[in-house]
């Protein structure tokens, strides 16, 4: 079979390791795997033939509603081209950017991890600010 794994990049902790283990043991199992970075940002070793691709290289990522569409774009050319060379049987993305933009991508066979954490960082984020709290929850129950 044939994997997409999306993350933002591979600098952080939990969310990233796994992806790179969930990488190596498709790997293993003798699937093709290839990993997606919406940065140019990696700070681990990549399991042997592993194949990643950035989205962003020019290093001006941003967050907001217009960076986010340009890198929505940006996504989905580079994924149909990719795709036009292994016909993905699944994409698989993780973290709640990563799982933004892909959600709007509208890929068939793609699926999302959502941390367990994230009730609890909404109700914080709604104790700071009501409506940005509020707008994460929305934005999560469209993805689900």
């Amino acid at each position: 079979m044939n994997f997409c794994l999306v993350i933002t990049n591979l600098t952080g902790g939990g969310a990233e390791r796994s992806l790179l283990d969930l990488a190596e043991a498709l790997k293993q199992a003798g699937n093709h795997v290839e990993i997606i970075l919406f940065e140019n940002k990696i700070n681990y070793k990549l399991p042997k033939q592993t194949h990643v691709s950035i989205v962003d290289k020019s290093g001006f990522f941003k967050n907001g509603l217009i960076g986010k569409k340009i890198i929505q774009i940006k996504f989905k050319k580079l994924l149909q081209k990719i795709n036009a060379r292994f016909n993905f049987d699944m994409t698989i993305s993780r973290l709640p950017f990563s799982n933004e933009i892909v959600s709007k991508t509208n890929i068939p066979n793609c699926y999302f991890i959502i941390d367990n954490n994230l009730r609890n960082e909404i109700q914080k984020i709604k104790r700071k600010n009501l409506i940005k709290g509020i707008r994460l929850l929305n934005r999560y129950k469209k993805i689900i």
